[in-house]
Formats: structure tokens, sequence, C-alpha cells
């Protein structure tokens, strides 16, 4: 009998269009490093965890 250990494509077929544009949004400016998704997550987080945003040191690392 095999047990499933991670069932990751239902969910993934559930918030496919979601996901799928993120990714988009992330990959197509050629940022890997940082970018206004980055720097979102950056604000979002502090604020969740009560702190200041922080700037990474290597704000301008792009992917060829």
């Amino acid at each position: 009998m095999i047990v499933p250990f991670l069932d990751l494509r239902s969910p993934y077929l559930e918030l496919q269009e979601e996901l799928d544009a993120a990714y988009a949004r992330v990959m197509e400016p050629g940022w890997c490093v940082l970018g206004e998704e980055v720097q979102a997550f950056e604000e979002e987080f502090a604020v969740y965890c009560e702190a200041k945003p922080k700037m990474a040191p290597n704000k301008l690392a792009r992917f060829p």
C-alpha cells in the first residue's frame, strides 16, 4: 500500500491562476533578489512583526 506523502497538485490546481500570476510578476522583470514583489513582502512582514522594514544589501542583484 502506497501512502501519499504530500499532495501539492490539488492545492496548486485550486490556486493555479493566482500562483502563476505571482510567478510571472516576479520572473518577467528578471529580478532575482528584491524587486517590487520582495519589497512589498518585506514591508508587509515588518508590519506583521511590528518592526521597521530593513534594506537588503543586494538590492541590485539580477539574473541574466
